[in-house]
């Protein structure tokens, strides 16, 4: 499902994403995936804790009412998104059995990463274009 170009190993070690920067790296992705697999990514991405991996364990019930789907729903949105390596998921084994950890993949990672370095580079070009539009006009 990704598409990814390699990224040096240190870049992207250097390229760690705060909570608020990973919602809105993913929100690039809206026209990649359906609605309702953006939506379920978006919720475990709000549960998401970067200095821990980039792991969450949410429970189904606490995804479906984040993004308003049914339960039945984001377990379909969940397993297209570990099948479309965007996901992995581990069981933690508690008591209830039920709770699992996501995490997202390094591909995911790259790709977030990739449109981070986009973004930073199309507002150092504005930046320029501004520079020298300014510069211009003062020695006209």
């Amino acid at each position: 499902m990704i598409l990814s170009m390699p990224v040096d190993d240190k870049e992207f070690e250097s390229a760690a994403f705060s909570n608020g920067e990973l919602m809105g790296q993913i929100a690039g992705l809206q026209g990649q995936l359906s609605g309702s697999d953006f939506g379920v990514l978006m919720a475990i991405c709000k549960r998401i804790n970067p200095k821990k991996n980039y792991t969450a364990f949410p429970s189904h019930g606490d995804i479906a009412s984040v993004s308003r789907q049914s339960v039945s729903s984001v377990k379909r949105s969940i397993k297209r998104l570990i099948d479309g390596g965007l996901l992995t998921k581990s069981a933690n084994g508690g008591l209830d059995r039920k709770s699992c950890t996501y995490k997202l993949t390094d591909e995911l990672l790259e790709l977030l990463h990739q449109f981070k370095a986009r973004k930073q580079e199309m507002e150092e070009t504005k930046s320029a274009v501004a520079y020298l539009k300014k510069r211009n006009k003062e020695k006209s």
